[in-house]
């Protein structure tokens, strides 16, 4: 599992620095571990507090959306477009974080890639010589036949 997450102990110096650095807009938040959830900070709420050396970032966590491993993106689709919502935690059957999905990801499913100004061209290999290569253990078989 690869998310981008922030503990809820961490002080607002040091939670500003890591998030311009990822450049997300909405960050899950967790207690003790991953697999404790507590909500999503949006990025645009912190900006009026930008200015200041501390901040009691936690009080504007918004509320997380959990959804099962084995949620339809159809059914998905249409929850996040009541909602209002871009992203949600998938859990498994023990409530354990086992990722997240965006709408983007879900559109992606649909129509293909949709790259912008902030995707990045991952390279998860590197070129040994003309027959061999080395690739990152969590490269997908789909990722390796592209």
């Amino acid at each position: 599992m690869d998310i981008f997450a922030l503990s809820s102990d961490e002080p607002f110096a040091e939670i500003t620095d890591k998030i311009v650095k990822k450049g997300h807009s909405r960050i899950p938040v967790y207690e003790e571990s991953i697999d404790k959830i507590i909500g999503i900070l949006y990025t645009k709420d912190l900006l009026p507090h930008l200015n200041k050396k501390s901040f009691q970032w936690k009080k504007i966590i918004r509320e997380a959306f959990f959804v099962p491993e084995n949620k339809k993106l159809d059914d998905l689709l249409k929850e996040f477009q009541e909602m209002k919502n871009h992203l949600a935690i998938v859990v498994d059957e023990y409530g354990g974080t086992s990722g997240l999905i965006t709408l983007e990801d879900i559109i992606e499913e649909i129509v293909g890639e949709i790259s912008d100004e902030f995707d990045q061209e991952d390279l998860s290999y590197s070129k040994l010589d003309d027959l061999n290569y080395v690739f990152e253990g969590k490269t997908t078989l789909k990722d390796l036949l592209k």
